[in-house]
């Protein structure tokens, strides 16, 4: 998410490569809120936008990857300091590489052993959550 944005809402998501068990983190940039956190994929959704389509241009941005390769899964809906999160599960079949635009300074695929820190905050527990099923 990018500093002093005016969004009031934000999707994410979380992507498991289902061959190799690992989850796709990315190192925020300085011109992200929470820089130099390892993160998922995420950002602000316009208005004109409806959550998925927002998070899908978010990842095709990020990335540079056709967002229609993730089965996306939503999980909920949380408060973060005064805008809405819609949080996702995002599954692949194989792990990828990604093309980082200026937002992000490197990406692991991650299992639960190689954890690279420090985490954003409350990441670690959806880490946990979809390494499981």
């Amino acid at each position: 998410m990018l500093k002093n944005r005016p969004e009031t809402k934000y999707a994410g998501v979380l992507i498991k490569s289902l061959d190799t068990n690992k989850v796709l983190l990315l190192l925020r940039s300085e011109i992200c809120s929470n820089p130099f956190k390892w993160a998922l994929c995420s950002g602000g959704i316009n208005e004109s936008e409806d959550t998925l389509e927002g998070l899908k241009r978010e990842v095709t941005e990020e990335l540079s990857i056709n967002p229609n390769i993730i089965e996306f899964k939503y999980i909920t809906t949380e408060d973060e300091e005064g805008y809405d999160f819609h949080y996702y599960q995002g599954f692949v079949k194989s792990e990828f590489t990604p093309k980082l635009n200026e937002e992000n300074l490197e990406y692991k695929w991650c299992d639960k052993t190689n954890l690279p820190t420090p985490l954003y905050d409350g990441l670690s527990e959806k880490i946990e959550k979809i390494l499981k099923d």
